[in-house]
């Protein structure tokens, strides 16, 4: 019986199976690209997909005997998807600049000294890349609409 972890990244994804023991047995890798921009850092969704599945055959056809696979990805990063599961636009990455302003305003609107809402004990402020905003942006939500006064 073998074990899988499966490290879906920011440029990349890699299966790596390990026996009983924890000995590594193999590893597979796919890499994608990522569109990066002043404007926005985005990935296509369906060739995360592809890589995953890949890596995920490559080591299936190695090591018929996997029991069970460990996910783990990378930052917050998000895909809005309609009801049969298909990707409504690329992947906004984690890295995104875009909502840096609003993120700075919902700081502001927050109080975020009181640590309270997002529960970020480290820190005095509403980090820049809350996806919270960007999915806001995407969805043509006011920031007013996420807060109550």
């Amino acid at each position: 019986m073998k074990i899988g972890g499966l490290d879906i990244g920011t440029t990349g994804c890699k299966l790596t199976v390990f026996d009983e023991e924890g000995k590594q047995l193999g590893k597979a890798y796919r890499d994608y690209p990522v569109r990066r921009s002043v404007s926005g850092h985005e990935t296509d969704v369906s060739v995360i997909m592809d890589s995953v599945y890949a890596v995920i055959r490559e080591m299936s056809a190695q090591y018929g005997d996997i029991a069970g696979i460990g996910v783990t990805s990378y930052g917050e990063t998000f895909v809005m998807t309609d009801k049969d599961g298909i990707p409504l636009h690329t992947a906004m990455l984690y890295t995104d600049p875009r909502g840096k302003e609003e993120c700075a305003e919902l700081a502001k609107k927050l109080d975020v000294s009181r640590q309270t809402v997002f529960r970020w004990e480290s820190g005095n402020r509403v980090p820049d890349l809350v996806m919270c905003v960007k999915l806001a942006k995407i969805l043509k939500i006011e920031l007013s609409e996420l807060v109550a006064e």
